[in-house]
Parts: C-alpha cells; sequence; structure tokens
C-alpha cells in the first residue's frame, strides 16, 4: 500500500497518473486509436455521427454500475481491514492474558505462536509459505510441522489452544475461558479473511459492468464528433481514462490480501503484532524495524 500524505495537494495531482496500473493505460490508448479513426472518417464525409442524447443516457448508466462496482470493491476491502484489525487486538488481548496471569515462560512460547499465526494467516491468504518466518520464531522440528501442516494458522491455533489447557492451573478457569474466547476470534477473522480471499466478485456482474463501459467509451467518439470535431480524441481522453482507472481500482481491490500497491499493508501489520510482542516472543526481526 503507498504510503501518502493526507494534505499534500500538489502530490495528489501528480501521483495518479504513476499509479495507474498498465492495462489501464492500454485500454485508453487503444479507445484514443479508435477516436481518431473516427476523426479521420468523420473528416472524409462517412456519416458516423450520432445524437448525443445517446450517450447522455448512457453515462448515467455507466456511472450507476461503476458506483455499484467500486462500493462493493471498497466494502470487500475495509471488510478485510477490519478484520485485521480484529486480528492485531485479539492477538493483544490473548498475549496479555496469558502473560500476566499464566506465566512469563508460558507467554513467551505462547507470544511466539501468536506472531506465527499472523504471519501464517499473511502467508496463506497469499498461496505463500511461512517457512521463513516459522524458522525464524520456533525451534528447528517445531518450524518444519508447522511450516508443513496442511492449514499452518490452524496448526498454530492448535498450538495456542493447547498452552490455553496446559496453563489451567495457574490460570484461573475464567481467565482460560476469556483466553480461548481471543483464540476463537482469531480462528474467526481468519475465516473471515478467507471468505473474502475465496469468493470473488460473481463473473457475471463484473461482466456486464466491463461489457457497458467499454460499450460506452468506444462508442463515445460518434456522439461527440459532430460538436468535438478534431478535439474529440483529447475529450475520448478525458472521460475513458478516469472510467478505466475506477473500473481497474475495484478490480484491484476485490482481493485486498495480495501485493499490488492498493492491497491491504499486511507485511506492516503483521510487523506490528511482532513489534507489540517483541518483549515476550524474543527479539523482533531487524528488517522491520
Amino acid at each position: 500500500m503507498y504510503d501518502y500524505s493526507r494534505n499534500r495537494w500538489q502530490w495528489f495531482l501528480l501521483q495518479p497518473l504513476s499509479s495507474l496500473r498498465r492495462e489501464v493505460w492500454v485500454q485508453t490508448i487503444a479507445t484514443l486509436a479508435v477516436s481518431v479513426g473516427c476523426v479521420v472518417a468523420y473528416r472524409s464525409g462517412w456519416r458516423i455521427a450520432t445524437p448525443i442524447a445517446y450517450h447522455e443516457v448512457g453515462g448515467i448508466l455507466v456511472a450507476l454500475t461503476l458506483g455499484f462496482r467500486a462500493n462493493a470493491a471498497y466494502a470487500r476491502f475495509w471488510e478485510a481491514r477490519t478484520l485485521w484489525g480484529g486480528i492485531v487486538n485479539a492477538s493483544r488481548n490473548l498475549h496479555r492474558i496469558l502473560t500476566e496471569h499464566a506465566n512469563a515462560e508460558l507467554g513467551e512460547r505462547a507470544g511466539r505462536w501468536v506472531v506465527v499465526f499472523a504471519h501464517a494467516t499473511r502467508r496463506w491468504l497469499r498461496d505463500e509459505s511461512v517457512e521463513a518466518e516459522a524458522n525464524r520464531l520456533l525451534p528447528a522440528g517445531v518450524a518444519a510441522e508447522c511450516t508443513s501442516a496442511h492449514h499452518p494458522p490452524l496448526h498454530a491455533a492448535r498450538q495456542l489452544s493447547g498452552m490455553i489447557a496446559e496453563a489451567t492451573p495457574p490460570l484461573s478457569p475464567f481467565m482460560a475461558q476469556l483466553a480461548e474466547r481471543q483464540l476463537c476470534s482469531l480462528v474467526d477473522f481468519l475465516g473471515g479473511a478467507e471468505r473474502i480471499r475465496r469468493t470473488p466478485t460473481p463473473l457475471g456482474y463484473v461482466v456486464v459492468v466491463r461489457q457497458i463501459v467499454l460499450a460506452f467509451v468506444i462508442t463515445l467518439p460518434l456522439g461527440i464528433i459532430a460538436k468535438a470535431g478534431p478535439l474529440t480524441p483529447i475529450v475520448v481522453l478525458l472521460v475513458s481514462l478516469p472510467v478505466f482507472a475506477i473500473e481497474s481500482l475495484a478490480a484491484e481491490l476485490d482481493d485486498p490480501f495480495g501485493h499490488d500497491p492498493n492491497h491491504l499493508p499486511l507485511s506492516r501489520i503483521t510487523a506490528t503484532i511482532e513489534q507489540n510482542l517483541a518483549g515476550v516472543a524474543g527479539k523482533p526481526d531487524p528488517t522491520l524495524s
């Protein structure tokens, strides 16, 4: 995810041009080429102009469909961020309960597994291996077992559940119940993130939106060429670029767990968890500082 200052207007004026995905530029250039061809054909005597009213109505349809598409994508993004916020809070609470109400040695071991759970969840959502983090935080044999597990985040959760049972006593039944509740919350947040990751926006919805956008932009020169004349390509450029950019951004936010600039900063979030728990989980990774 990009780091930016919300108050630097000059940065916003320039940054969008460099942050657009390559496919947006390809689509815009293709549309621009079509508009240039329409201008050449119109000036050669071809009667290709259509009433602008058609595109005024079409513009309303495009605005509505793009609005729904962008809102749906951002809802997925924000839900994912809310789930990861829950992982951060539940991790802190679970670690605090086991450290303060059990013993420091158990808290240190549990802290490592909580951090491993966070890293494993991040890697799992990105279809990556948690081997590097497991080897750094866990003993060799234990790390290999975690890495080779069918579901590493759930493996970490099972280890934490065993530690809660092991700590009762000195952990009181009431505090053990609270700790288990925090662990259940971690698994619930994991399941919510998996639901977003494994359930993309329905294909039919995406296809309809893209077809409407493409039809509008490709035929736009026909509606404005009579009045815009040689300026038609410029008008088409100014309309098509933001339209394609919004649709591309919505597609990017459909799966907010990746590595693209507008995805969630999962590495930073898991680094925060590790740094918060560093006092009992051992020294933090220096690359996270």
